[in-house]
């Protein structure tokens, strides 16, 4: 028996179903998730779809822009709220149409976190940009999911 042909299948369907029921370009985004500004200024929306982080861009209408290059790769600490010995770091990579970035790893429920974001290349001294130490808190029942017809 083949495991690795098995084992394939169900990640593949998550990936095309996370694509696929997404919000993309020209989407309005609701309130769900924390609203920050990158170091340039981007407006960007950090929510949990899914049991995973995904960061959007966004104008000042909530709709949904490409992901700028800076935030093609974004490293996401996070602190657990009450329990600051639990720290996670992770890694977001555009997804999609370019449209959000996110990662795979599947994010424990509480969704009450401190988290810091890391974006852009390093410099000549190895640190990046970042978004400072931010509160983020999303109730459970409201995962930011999207409908299947992509309006969230």
């Amino acid at each position: 028996m083949n495991w690795s042909r098995i084992l394939t299948f169900p990640a593949a369907f998550l990936l095309i179903a996370v694509t696929v029921f997404a919000h993309r370009e020209g989407d309005v985004l609701d309130g769900t998730g924390l609203d920050l500004r990158g170091p340039d200024g981007t407006l960007l929306n950090l929510r949990i779809v899914d049991q995973q982080f995904r960061l959007y861009a966004m104008d000042e209408t909530r709709e949904v822009i490409a992901l700028p290059p800076m935030f093609h790769r974004v490293i996401l600490a996070t602190e657990e709220i009450p329990r600051s010995s639990r720290t996670m770091r992770i890694l977001l990579l555009p997804s999609g149409e370019g449209d959000f970035a996110t990662s795979p790893r599947r994010i424990p429920v509480p969704f009450n976190y401190w988290v810091t974001l890391f974006v852009g290349e390093p410099n000549e001294d190895g640190e990046r940009d970042l978004i400072p130490r931010t509160r983020f808190s999303q109730p459970i029942a409201d995962e930011g999911g999207d409908d299947e017809d992509g309006e969230g």
